[in-house]
């Protein structure tokens, strides 16, 4: 299975279980794009968080997800699995 969060959905938390060690901040004007890894793996994921957010390279920082919006496919056939 594949799991899919589109990049505005993490909210920062610094009690979140989701832990990105960061590889870039870009600024958008309007919001920011984080860059990094998961904690303890290779898989990249890019969050855009509202407003200017700071943060240093090699840096960890904490997100939430709700429930609702974490998506689950199919690897195989890319389809989306209904929750």
């Amino acid at each position: 299975m594949t799991i899919g969060i589109r990049p505005e959905h993490p909210k920062i938390n610094k009690k979140g279980n989701v832990r990105v060690i960061v590889q870039m901040v870009e600024q958008l004007g309007a919001n920011s794009l984080i860059r990094g890894l998961l904690k303890e793996t290779d898989l990249e994921f890019v969050v855009s968080i509202p407003g200017h957010v700071f943060a240093e390279v090699g840096s960890v920082l904490a997100f939430s997800v709700d429930h609702e919006n974490i998506q689950i496919f199919q690897s195989e056939t890319g389809k989306r699995i209904p929750q």
